[in-house]
């Protein structure tokens, strides 16, 4: 399954949450969860970022392929540091 996949299932959940994306399959781009927009390129600027295990996703959310037990995390944050 893929982190995209998980998502949409966990969005369902009550009480749902709302995921607003663009694209589709591998090329999915989460744009906006219960309302918070991503903002946009800059360093400063937040966007919602896919993490699992606690660590920086290497593949995009409609490209990452979860395995049992892994633990999806959406944040809401500038991009991180080099390396994470």
């Amino acid at each position: 399954m893929t982190a995209w996949v998980a998502t949409q299932a966990a969005a369902r959940r009550t009480p749902a949450i709302a995921i607003k994306h663009s694209g589709s399959g591998a090329m999915v781009y989460v744009t906006g969860i219960d309302g918070v927009k991503n903002q946009g390129g800059g360093r400063d600027k937040r966007n919602w970022q896919l993490w699992v295990n606690g660590t920086y996703a290497d593949a995009g959310v409609g490209a990452k392929v979860l395995q049992a037990g892994d633990k999806v995390l959406w944040k809401f944050a500038p991009p991180p540091p080099s390396g994470s």
